[in-house]
């Protein structure tokens, strides 16, 4: 898997993360999970990942809060966020604050392997507008 994109999967309940994560190494991805922000954090600190799939909410912040977090030498991955409620309003604010995807919950592989896809060509074109 030397070659396979990296994610990271952040959710605070584990059953959502081990759903995520297992569709997400079925597609030969290398995934990295955790369960709060303070994790993801260290994370990316350290790694860059392709693509964030993260919980709405998580016990010491939630998806927006990695939406704040930007380096001016990173291109910050795109986000997809995970919701259990999937109201119209939550999708609305979510993509206008940045946030790449929204996926409601109960997800399916499908939606998991389409947000992959498209996340990972949109930051192949995120690089090359930036090296342009």
């Amino acid at each position: 898997m030397q070659d396979a994109p990296t994610v990271l999967v952040v959710s605070a309940d584990l059953e959502s993360r081990r759903s995520v994560t297992k569709t997400l190494e079925a597609l030969s991805v290398y995934v990295i999970s955790c369960s709060t922000l303070n994790q993801a954090e260290q994370v990316l600190s350290l790694q860059s990942p392709r693509l964030i799939f993260c919980d709405e909410r998580l016990p010491d912040g939630g998806y927006a809060d990695l939406l704040e977090l930007k380096e001016p030498s990173k291109i910050p991955p795109p986000i997809v966020v995970l919701t259990r409620n999937g109201e119209w309003e939550l999708y609305m604010d979510a993509t206008r604050r940045g946030a790449f995807d929204v996926i409601r919950s109960p997800w399916c592989p499908t939606d998991i392997e389409l947000s992959l896809i498209r996340g990972v060509r949109e930051e192949r074109h995120s690089t090359f507008r930036k090296i342009r």
